[in-house]
């Protein structure tokens, strides 16, 4: 499909950087990938964050998740759902490779006024099926269907390891939310930094497609991050892009971005800053950006306070802040979070509102 005049400038400003920032990756530090679920889950049987079951030697584990949500929202009924539901599992045959797997079940169950009970319309997805083969102690090949590595929040998006009932929203409309296909990590640590970057690629269609989300007919891209150590924290901060075929609008579309994670004296900051060429209810998408802080109370409970923005062309942006409450239970195994938004207008089914949510992963 041709691209519109416009939309091919955009194109080739960001074919450059997508360029740059390949060429950057893979001569000057490598391939590998930010921290993310399963690295935060790769804990020592004898951790007392260890997290699931331990069987076969401590060869296989397995471990399941759970989220319960309520939100009243501005113009929508009130909903009851147990909108996740899953396992994961990891085996570890040989020394060099490791099989992983989620499994997901979206809207098992709800309530909604004036709708009564709903159950889910599909069976379990597969959310991720890949292999890892370790080339070294710094270098890994992943094959298979993988959560895309681009930015902070979409590598740890499992319910129990966040802050807030809903994700930032462009987090879910730049870029693929998966990938089917090849990804190369690689790792570094050059005096007291550590350096961790990444390419991928898809070749071919998303497996097992999850229908509401953004996914691609073929995809390439890439991260690197940077790491360092603070007096009393630390910090790291990436700068990624991506180019992709979108499954939805045949186009060929492009995504860039950098974000940082700041962690001092106990108060978290992160934020993304994204541009793509994207679309989110039939507008199209220029720039998009969040700012979080999470501050700690008392014993578990945590205050959070985040803002957004999305540059919508022919339409005002989007803007939203989200006030909320989070308290996690010892070792992380159950988190209750409280969140009320305040948004200028209605996009992508968010509106001014309350949400509640109640997640476990055990």
């Amino acid at each position: 499909m041709e691209l519109p005049r416009r939309r091919r400038r955009t194109a080739v400003a960001l074919r450059c950087a997508l360029g740059v920032l390949l060429t950057t990756v893979w001569c000057d530090v490598g391939m590998a990938a930010s921290a993310g679920e399963e690295d935060i889950l790769a804990v020592p049987a004898s951790s007392q964050d260890q997290r699931g079951l331990e069987l076969a030697g401590g060869r296989l584990w397995v471990s399941a998740f759970v989220n319960v949500a309520f939100e009243s929202l501005k113009g929508h009924p009130e909903e009851v759902n147990l909108d996740d539901l899953g396992v994961l599992a990891r085996w570890d045959p040989y020394a060099r490779l490791s099989l992983f797997t989620a499994l997901e079940l979206e809207d098992f169950l709800g309530w909604a006024d004036g709708d009564g009970v709903f159950f889910a319309e599909k069976g379990p997805a597969i959310e991720r099926l890949y292999a890892d083969v370790s080339v070294s102690s710094s270098t890994t090949l992943r094959l298979g269907k993988i959560l895309t590595p681009f930015g902070i929040w979409n590598p740890i998006r499992r319910a129990p390891l966040t802050w807030t009932v809903d994700r930032p929203l462009v987090t879910e409309v730049s870029f693929p939310l998966h990938l089917t296909g090849l990804m190369l990590d690689y790792k570094a640590t050059p005096g007291d930094w550590s350096i961790d970057t990444n390419l991928y690629g898809q070749p071919g269609g998303e497996l097992d497609r999850f229908s509401d989300e953004k996914a691609a007919k073929r995809s390439l891209g890439g991260r690197v991050a940077f790491g360092h150590a603070l007096p009393s924290g630390f910090a790291t901060a990436g700068v990624q892009a991506a180019w992709f075929e979108d499954v939805q609008s045949d186009d060929e579309e492009y995504a860039a971005g950098v974000d940082l994670d700041l962690s001092v004296a106990g108060q978290l900051v992160t934020s993304e800053v994204i541009l793509s060429d994207g679309e989110v209810d039939d507008y199209e998408t220029r720039w998009g950006a969040y700012l979080q802080l999470v501050s700690p109370i008392w014993r578990g409970l945590f205050g959070v306070v985040r803002g957004e923005i999305v540059d919508l062309r022919r339409s005002e942006d989007y803007r939203n802040l989200v006030l909320g409450l989070a308290w996690r239970s010892e070792n992380d195994r159950w988190v209750l979070k409280l969140n009320y938004q305040f948004s200028g207008h209605e996009v992508d089914g968010r509106s001014d509102g309350v949400g509640v949510a109640v997640s476990s992963l055990f």
